[in-house]
């Protein structure tokens, strides 16, 4: 008898459900935080030094 069959043990079962998607939700969440959003971040910054770079290589052969 792995499956509930009584009207309590499936309410038991769904909330322990949806408390372990929230768990999954939440470390999701705090791995993005601590993870993707720093990596972004450098990322941009990357990305705005390649485009002054460019900029500035660009002056220079105008001004030539």
């Amino acid at each position: 008898e792995l499956l509930p069959t009584s009207l309590s043990e499936k309410i038991i079962v769904t909330v322990g459900f949806a408390i372990m998607g929230a768990y999954i939700v939440w470390l999701n969440k705090m791995a993005v935080r601590t993870t993707w959003d720093p990596l972004i971040k450098q990322v941009q910054q990357v990305k705005e030094d390649l485009d002054r770079a460019e900029l500035f290589v660009n002056y220079r052969e105008i001004t030539r």
